[in-house]
């Protein structure tokens, strides 16, 4: 690996000085003939002599320590040469850019085009001889190198990894964990579906992925000796095929596992008649256990003949997903690590086989952490166990806690060749980027994007031709993942993150070597000179880093800050800086400043030439120095959450930035000139500034733009010629834009500041139309009178989500022809002040499609002029499942025809709607808030699939009816005053939860009897503490609940939130009395015994009494308590008990009275 990576920076440094030198002489040869220029020379075919010698060094052969120290000192050659190529074409990058700026502030000249003369420096000069000097000093040791067959002896430990051939045999009982993944298999296996092929011929592959060490042979193994297995197929083989995939000898395994017999030696040909013969009509199952292979044509070759038979099913360890891909044809079968209650069987198994467990009480504590620390691998679980077993001392198993568990006899001998074997496999160019996961903390989360920009920065991707570093990184990444070194979370439809477990991480850590360092704040001090990639951990606040202690160190390339405490705590994390801190890193590449409370760098800043990231997100960065100016290399920036309010003028230098990122509503202050970085691919927000000099055309010249872009402060375009420069149409990988005419983010729709310039506005959106592959559009405060043809035209096939925010003094009065969008799933249309009709121009019917075929979501706010809603036909929105209407108060009416699939409709302050449409038979969750029509309530009979209800804030309803809602399982009604009466809950069989809060004025009948709920929430409701208490008492005692009143005792037990403390009968008792006759007539009865898991009434209960009072409850009310909760509390301060039923085991997480006590304002989001 270290002859390849030396290799590959030779040549990288060789065909660097190619493309230098040729340029420069052919301007000025007789300036470039000088002596200083000439050692560069030198030091080029210097190196390519030194990389000749190195292509024909064998890869494998790893030399003895002093030989390895001469590759080393090789390799850190090599980086020294690279940086010096690199300074000097950062001096003729800066002559060019010099040479630019005297053309004209606004010339965005090509560099490229640009010929300049620059001689090499005496001091260059003079270190390209020192480079070369050193390199012949190589070159002269070089002979004493020897590679043959004897070196094998040589190789560093573990550099060649083989592991132990498995068999079909499996102690089942040792197996914690896997049941479901066994019963998951199977299923999958025993399916007819999962066959592909024509009737006669039919097969199923399916591979299980999984890491080093995670258990995949294990399962195979469970899933091959199930008695299922043995009835289903006639054949059953087992074949162990590790690295090597060669056909001919799998072929021949496969012939003796399928006949049990030995096979005699024979051509392929012959090896694939005979599996004919033996298979054919037949069902065989085969395990392919340890798959490596990624040629697609030998897996074709070998599985030929398996097509003979009836049915094939095939089962495929591996930890490749490419190679899972390759073979699969049902989707592969990922296998995680243990939970962690099976993690400690399996250990309590290992570690204490035959023992009690009485005897060692003050091990399992300790055995339990030493768990922790396996992180679920069995492999590791089992290695350190059988390290631990018949070890009865504390101070050994202390001992082990403490240890890494690479420095442990097991761990060294099991579990780090089973995973080095993934690291072994990797492709060369992917082993420093693997090994570059060691900078970063234990258990941090990793982001695609943000990963191939470090690895970019620090010049590990190998450019191919046509490809872009965007494209060669994500495919490194993935060949990372595939192999099962990292995983993937997926956090929401757009979003997944990556993590490592921790024992992978331990393996780049070991292989990182020396160059890669990661210390603790408080010992940098201990930094050696030899590291090139130093990351800092800060695990305590606050803290002081004193960067200065580092300033001396020329060949360090990364340098990353990680604070390991609490990200959003950033102010401790201060930094001691001074004028000359950045002065001598001159190889730095990376500088990670981010989540620290850095405010100010120093102008050295600007003598970091080979800088290519900074990152300053989420810090108290309030301004750049203009030395900024000077980073010719930067690649990206990370700005995102900082307080800059402006950009430095001299960032329009910076033509290799690729990625500026800043937050979408961002106000930052660009300068004039950003047109020039031509490179740019990420720009998050545009703004435009006339006074700043930032104009609309500076974006016609960042052809490279993609991903997401926000224009803003378009308000301020005066010429609509500028707009057409800005060439949006034709920036295809732009797939998210934003046009915004106001700066800062919507409030509402008022932007009461906003001055709109003289310009047609509808001609400035007409000439902004975006490229037809956009995903996502929205449009801000846009004060035109109409809307341009591209707006919802069919041809944007692509878009799938729209927002539409109006303008609070001038908008259009009708909404684009969004129907016509084939492809549109969200669409959100808000602060429209102007609208009063929705009709037949939004749904914009043609003889050939429906309106709206293909939306999903469906969202109206702050249109207080939204009169009606028509020209809807059956047919439209048919995928329509949430709708949404916010804050439009004189709306009356939704369209009869809406679609049927509606799953979930949200009226909040809709007070004029008087009526559903009928055909809402798929709605299963329906939200009012605000004050409501009084002929609402009694629509809701027409939703016979309604499940959830939720009413709040309405003060014109005295009463609701809910028994003719058959399926209804959540009744929440919160804040509704006057609210006096609920009728028909002792018919809603289904019902789970039942929240009532806020509601003064509602009486509940005392004979009614709820079915048995999840969840009972009443607060701020005090005519129903003695409804309550009934409620609880009888669902404790059944048949004996005509004397549970009495038998809890004091009735100030039952103290009601929102009553002043008062007690049940002292508040509402007589009153309730009153009423009760009067109202029992209207309420079912049943003597159904429930069984009742009371959330909030057993807390109360057990906080304001404790344990004593579980005498008065009969029997099997104390067993369901006492197994219940895991510890009684003693007063309100106790929280977050556990309340189980022992008969279902379903775990309900209960809450203080003072959790629950206030009844709050409720945002909307919290009900929609």
């Amino acid at each position: 690996m270290a002859i390849r990576l030396a290799g590959s920076l030779i040549k990288w440094t060789v065909d660097k000085l190619s493309a230098l030198f040729p340029s420069q002489a052919a301007v000025s040869s007789g300036e470039l003939s000088n002596s200083a220029s000439e050692d560069l020379e030198r030091l080029g075919r210097t190196m390519k002599r030194i990389q000749s010698i190195l292509l024909d060094a064998p890869e494998g052969n790893i030399l003895d320590q002093s030989e390895n120290h001469r590759l080393q000192e090789l390799r850190e050659v090599a980086y020294d040469a690279e940086d010096l190529v690199e300074e000097y074409a950062y001096e003729v990058l800066h002559a060019k850019i010099q040479a630019r700026s005297k053309m004209g502030e606004k010339v965005t000249t090509d560099l490229s085009s640009i010929v300049v003369s620059v001689p090499v420096p005496k001091e260059m000069s003079l270190r390209a001889q020192i480079i070369r000097e050193r390199f012949e000093e190589i070159v002269g040791e070089w002979e004493k190198l020897r590679w043959g067959q004897n070196d094998e002896v040589r190789q560093l430990r573990f550099s060649s990894v083989a592991l132990s051939p498995t068999s079909s045999l499996v102690y089942e009982p040792s197996i914690h964990g896997r049941q479901q993944d066994k019963e998951n298999v199977i299923e999958i296996l025993l399916n007819r579906q999962s066959d592909v092929g024509t009737n006669q011929i039919r097969m199923c592959v399916l591979p299980i992925v999984g890491m080093g060490g995670v258990g995949k042979t294990t399962l195979a193994q469970l899933v091959y000796n199930d008695p299922r297995m043995d009835s289903y197929f006639d054949l059953k083989g087992w074949i162990y095929v590790s690295k090597e995939f060669d056909v001919q000898a799998l072929t021949q395994i496969t012939v003796a596992a399928i006949t049990k017999q030995p096979c005699k030696p024979m051509q392929l040909d012959g090896l694939h008649r005979v599996i004919e013969n033996k298979i054919k009509g037949k069902k065989l199952l085969l395990v392919l256990d340890d798959v490596w292979n990624e040629r697609p044509s030998l897996w074709y070759s070998f599985q030929t003949p398996l097509f003979c038979s009836q049915s094939c099913k095939i089962l495929v360890t591996t930890r490749n997903e490419k190679v899972a891909k390759i073979m699969q044809t049902v989707p592969f079968y990922p296998l995680r690590c243990l939970e962690q209650e099976d993690s400690w069987k399996l250990f309590k198994q290992v570690a204490f086989e035959n023992q009690d467990l009485d005897e060692h009480p003050y091990l399992l504590d300790i055995g339990r952490k030493i768990t922790n620390k396996c992180g679920g691998l069995p492999l590791a679980i089992r290695a350190i166990g059988c390290t631990l077993r018949f070890e009865p001392g504390e101070e050994f198993w202390a001992a082990i806690l403490g240890s890494d568990l690479w420095e442990l006899e097991a761990g060294l001998n099991e579990v780090l060749p089973a995973l080095q074997l993934s690291y072994n496999c990797l492709p060369d160019n992917l082993k420093e980027c693997f090994k570059s996961f060691s900078l970063f903390p234990k258990n941090c989360v990793f982001f695609k994007e943000s990963t191939i920009r470090f690895w970019s920065s620090l010049g590990f991707l190998q450019l191919e031709s046509k490809r872009s570093e965007e494209d060669t990184g994500s495919q490194y990444f993935d060949d990372i993942q595939k192999r099962s070194l990292l995983q993937r979370i997926q956090y929401d439809e757009q979003t997944c993150f990556f993590f490592m477990h921790d024992l992978v991480h331990k393996l780049a850590e070991l292989v990182a070597g020396n160059s890669f360092r990661k210390l603790n704040a408080e010992t940098l001090n201990l930094f050696s000179d030899k590291s090139r990639y130093l990351s800092v951990l800060v695990n305590e606040l606050p803290k002081s880093i004193d960067l200065n202690s580092i300033q001396q160190s020329s060949s360090l390339r990364a340098l990353q800050i990680f604070n390991n405490v609490n990200p959003w705590v950033r102010k401790d994390i201060t930094f001691v800086l001074n004028e000359g801190s950045f002065q001598n890193l001159r190889s730095l590449r990376v500088l990670n400043l981010n989540n620290t409370g850095i405010r100010t760098l120093p102008s050295s800043i600007g003598n970091l030439k080979q800088l290519r990231f900074m990152g300053l997100a989420r810090t108290m960065i309030e301004s750049l120095p203009e030395s900024v100016g000077f980073l010719y290399n930067m690649q990206t920036m990370d700005l995102s959450e900082c307080q800059l309010d402006a950009l430095p003028i001299g960032i329009k230098n910076l033509v290799n930035l690729r990625n500026l990122i800043v937050d979408k509503w961002s106000n930052i202050h660009m300068p004039s000139g950003i047109g020039c970085l031509t490179n740019l691919e990420l720009l998050p927000v545009f703004n435009i500034a006339i006074k700043f000099g930032c104009e609309i055309s500076d974006l016609g010249k960042l052809s490279k733009l993609r991903g997401a872009l926000r224009i803003s402060g378009l308000n301020c375009v005066h010429h609509l010629k500028d707009v057409a420069l800005a060439d949006l149409f034709n920036k295809q990988h732009i797939i998210v834009l934003v046009l915004d005419w106001s700066r800062g983010a919507p409030q509402n729709g008022s932007n009461s500041s906003m001055v709109v310039s003289d310009v047609d506005h509808g001609q400035v959106l007409e000439a902004l139309q975006p490229p037809q592959n956009l995903q996502k559009l929205e449009i801000y405060h846009y004060p035109g009178l109409s809307y341009p043809k591209w707006l919802g035209d069919s041809s944007y096939s692509r878009l799938s989500k729209v927002i539409l925010f109006g303008n609070s003094k001038i908008s259009c009065r009708f909404l684009p022809p969004f129907g016509r969008l084939p492809s549109l799933r969200d669409l959100s249309i808000q602060c429209m002040l102007t609208v009063e009709y929705v009709g037949n121009e939004f749904c914009h019917h043609d003889s050939q499609n429906s309106a709206f075929n293909s939306l999903n979501t469906l969202e109206f706010k702050y249109m207080p002029k939204w009169m009606r809603w028509f020209g809807v036909r059956d047919g439209n929105f048919c995928s329509l499942k949430t709708l949404k209407i916010v804050s439009c108060n004189v709306l009356r009416f939704l369209p009869e025809h809406l679609s049927y699939s509606l799953e979930k409709l949200v009226l909040i302050h809709c007070s004029k709607l008087a009526s559903f449409p009928t055909n809402l038979t798929s709605l299963t969750s329906l939200i009012l808030l605000g004050d409501i029509d009084k002929n609402v309530l009694t629509n809701v009979t027409y939703f016979p699939s309604l499940k959830s209800l939720q009413i709040g804030f309405s003060q014109n309803i005295q009463y609701v009816m809910v028994g003719y809602i058959p399926l209804l399982e959540v009744l929440v009604i919160k804040g509704c005053k006057n609210l006096k009466y609920l009728f028909g809950l002792t018919g809603l069989v289904f019902l789970k939860e039942l929240e009532l809060d806020g509601c003064p004025s509602l009486m509940l009948p005392l004979d009614e009897r709820i079915p048995p709920l999840t969840i009972l929430k009443i607060t701020n409701c005090p005519r129903l503490c003695y409804w309550e208490r009934k409620q609880m008492a009888s669902n404790f005692y059944g048949d004996e609940s005509d004397n549970s009143l009495e038998a809890f005792g004091d009735a100030d037990m039952f103290k009601c939130e929102g009553s002043n403390n008062s007690t049940t009968d002292n508040c509402v008792r007589t009153d309730y009395e009153e009423t009760a006759n009067e109202l029992k007539p209207l309420f079912p009865t049943t003597g159904d015994d429930y069984n009742l898991d009371w959330l909030f009434s057993v807390a109360r209960i057990t906080q304001e009494h404790g344990k004593r009072d579980q005498d008065h409850l009969p029997t099997s009310s104390r067993k369901r308590l006492r197994n219940g909760w895991i510890k009684w509390p003693t007063d309100n301060s106790d929280k977050g008990k556990k309340i189980c039923d022992d008969s279902s085991g379903t775990s309900i997480a209960s809450a203080s009275d003072s959790e629950l006590g206030s009844f709050g304002g409720t945002s909307e989001d919290d009900w929609s």
